[in-house]
């Protein structure tokens, strides 16, 4: 949970604890007045400097959670997404054994398991294994909805943190993401905008990065991938035609 959150959560327990205390604060006053009225003994004036401070503290305390709480809410979170991706690309090399968990399912072809890490947000998250071609997936599903607006703005607004993004790998390389923007088009049903790095590692040729919309009845859903790109040679082996 992101820090604002916690402070968030917090303001909203002081604001229910200090109007707990006024409501204490007013049956104590009024049981001293219904008691008063029957024995006049009782009937002393209460201190009033002890009164004043009380009613000035709790004011205090109520002023500052109503000023404090909007501010906290609205406030944004500070974006997850770029070290979220920067954190599974540097698990690349490795494919990503230091993030994958637990294994969801398996099948000929393919095996899927969780992801130890997940962008604030996302709907889901895994990790695919494919067997042959040999190659690994991560995958983060953020966003779905039947509005295609709101899914495009959704789609844009990932490009666009993860466009131009510095990714630093664990040997301390860093190297640029970069790709061109593919415009949704809603009678197409799919958007895919892929970024790739400007680097001279001839290792590093095949990483990507997707942001990707596609509409399935009735949704439209947003992922962003990472991934090998699995060479066409590998997909489509060249098939030798025997002379005639």
């Amino acid at each position: 949970m992101p820090p604002e959150w916690g402070i968030f959560l917090f303001m909203v327990k002081l604001d229910f604890h200090i109007n707990t205390l006024w409501i204490i604060f007013f049956i104590i006053y009024n049981i001293y007045e219904l008691l008063s009225l029957g024995n006049l003994n009782l009937r002393k004036p209460l201190n009033e400097t002890l009164m004043k401070k009380i009613i000035f503290t709790l004011f205090v305390f109520q002023a500052f959670s109503a000023f404090a709480q909007p501010r906290l809410s609205l406030k944004k979170t500070s974006n997850t997404l770029k070290p979220i991706v920067e954190q599974v690309a540097r698990d690349y090399y490795q494919n990503f054994n230091n993030i994958k968990g637990d294994t969801i399912i398996a099948t000929q072809s393919t095996i899927e398991f969780t992801s130890k890490v997940s962008p604030a947000g996302a709907l889901a998250t895994s990790i695919t294994k494919y067997i042959n071609p040999y190659s690994y997936t991560w995958e983060a599903t953020m966003f779905q909805s039947e509005d295609y607006a709101e899914a495009v703005e959704k789609y844009k607004e990932y490009y666009k943190q993860l466009n131009g993004f510095k990714l630093t790998f664990y040997d301390k390389t860093s190297y640029k993401l970069e790709g061109v923007y593919d415009t949704p088009d809603e009678s197409r049903g799919f958007a895919s905008s892929i970024l790739q790095l400007d680097a001279v590692n001839h290792d590093l040729e095949l990483f990507k990065v997707e942001i990707g919309i596609t509409y399935s009845l009735p949704d439209w859903t947003v992922k962003v991938m990472v991934y090998e790109k699995v060479s066409d040679e590998k997909i489509r082996p060249t098939v030798s035609v025997p002379a005639n």
